[in-house]
């Protein structure tokens, strides 16, 4: 993928696909995304110097985050109980000597100064006993000082979206860090020393391009969620198979070329419940798979999957499985077996025998959300009563013209989108689905007349025309 696609590519996961962290990269989110400690009521967050100095005693959390601020005045020190302090989105260049009187910091946001001395800034916030959260994305820091290591009290670093091509040795100093991000930046490796963070349970790596991973990463034994989306990996360290809490792995738009022995490797993992391996143009999905014992989650969304293997539906304890924007035409014959699928996304799946699929899914009595938008469905099979315990039906841009009337059997359906078929009535029997609260029908072919009468006869639901 040349330069350009894979940034675009990169700003439509950023919106679609990504965790909510995501939001941290715009400044004017960044001031609801602090810590929130539970001893510091909304009242007692100073959004003024000037405010705060009146009762400096009584001050625990002070924001002056996006005041177009140059510097901080030597007033700073005078709050001997302050715990964080926001100042993302501002123009500091340097922080005070008298930072260092606050004794009782905990958190410190500092993303989006550019001209920041981060040199300098560390130097003085490793004098802070009781920092434990610290922020320095988006300042376009193109390395990370040493002195980072001296801040050894450091449970959350945040440093994404910036321009990082290495990282020091001294990181892995950092022996209680629990949470590192380092999305967005030009990471093509990770120091050895890394390994030293024991109490490391995030690591986010997210869009770097990192072409290998250290050997000795599987002596983070404490590590939950490991995020290694859009990077240029084509295969895992033998040592991953030791990260036996890992719960969480992200290897979305990587060219991994084993899959089976990646797949082997992570079927090592006792603890792994979700896997993301959408985007990695999948034309076969190894039998390995049917190895990772304790998956819940499964994404393999965007690749170019014909059909999955039988041994998918080992997966006994699989909750969620999403397979969007394949080329599948059926499901395996035993897909029976996936007895606690809750929600199943068939979507963009256009050559899928509909009939058949719902009637291969009419034993899974957990099913509540079943998505088969785009799948060129003329019409919604009677089979869709096999599955009486669905809450959430997405059928958008098919070609629909008529609804079902069976549809009325599904007594827990709660939500359904109809969006952008070419629907022009309603059955009767519409009304009878009790529970239902909101039906989206956009762009149908609905008249007016009909639009206000069911609006009027179920008060009750949203309806969206």
């Amino acid at each position: 993928m040349n330069s350009t696609l894979r940034y675009w590519a990169f700003v439509g996961y950023c919106f679609l696909a990504y965790p909510p962290t995501w939001l941290l990269a715009q400044p004017e989110v960044m001031a609801q995304t602090t810590y929130k400690n539970p001893l510091i009521r909304p009242e007692n967050v100073f959004r003024s110097i000037e405010q705060a100095l009146k009762t400096p005693e009584i001050v625990h959390h002070l924001d002056l985050s996006q005041q177009n601020l140059t510097h901080l005045p030597a007033e700073i020190g005078r709050f001997a109980h302050l715990r964080i302090l926001d100042l993302h989105s501002n123009q500091l260049s340097q922080l005070p000597n008298e930072i260092v009187q606050l004794s009782a910091l905990e958190e410190v946001n500092l993303s989006f100064n550019p001209g920041l001395d981060v040199r300098s800034a560390l130097a003085l916030l490793a004098q802070l006993p009781g920092l434990k959260r610290l922020f320095l994305s988006n300042n376009n820091l193109q390395s990370l000082p040493p002195q980072i290591g001296n801040l050894q009290q450091l449970e959350s670093l945040d440093l994404y979206t910036n321009n990082l091509m290495a990282l020091p040795a001294e990181l892995g100093k950092l022996v209680h860090l629990k949470e590192l991000y380092l999305q967005a930046n030009q990471l093509a490796f990770l120091p050895a020393e890394v390994s030293k963070l024991a109490s490391l349970q995030i690591l986010d790596l997210f869009f770097n391009q990192i072409r290998e991973l250290p050997e000795n990463l599987g002596q983070l034994k404490n590590l939950r969620i490991l995020n290694l989306n859009q990077n240029f990996l084509n295969q895992l360290p033998l040592g991953i198979a030791q990260l036996n809490n890992l719960q969480s792995l992200y290897l979305e738009m990587n060219p991994i070329l084993d899959y089976a022995a990646t797949l082997r490797l992570l079927g090592q993992l006792p603890q792994l419940k979700v896997l993301h391996l959408s985007n990695n143009t999948l034309r076969k999905l190894p039998k390995e798979i049917g190895e990772l014992n304790h998956l819940q989650e499964l994404y393999l969304d965007e690749n170019e999957l014909i059909e999955l293997p039988d041994e998918i539906c080992q997966l006994s304890h699989l909750r969620i499985l999403s397979l969007s924007r394949n080329q599948l035409r059926q499901l395996p014959p035993q897909a029976e077996k996936l007895n606690r699928l809750r929600k199943i996304n068939l979507s963009y799946n256009a050559e899928l025998e509909m009939s058949q699929v719902l009637a291969q899914l009419q034993g899974l009595v957990n099913l509540t959300d079943l998505d088969i938008s785009a799948t060129r469905l003329a019409f919604l099979p009677d089979e869709i009563t096999y599955l009486p315990y669905l809450k959430h039906l997405s059928l958008r841009e098919n070609m629909i013209r008529g609804v079902n009337p069976k549809l009325s059997e599904l007594k827990e359906l709660v939500f359904i989108d109809l969006s952008h078929n070419q629907i022009e009535l309603l059955p009767d029997e519409f009304r009878q689905c009790a529970r239902l609260r909101e039906v989206n029908l956009r762009h149908n072919e609905i008249p007016d007349a009909q639009q206000v009468f069911w609006q009027a006869l179920l008060p009750q639901v949203k309806f969206s025309f």
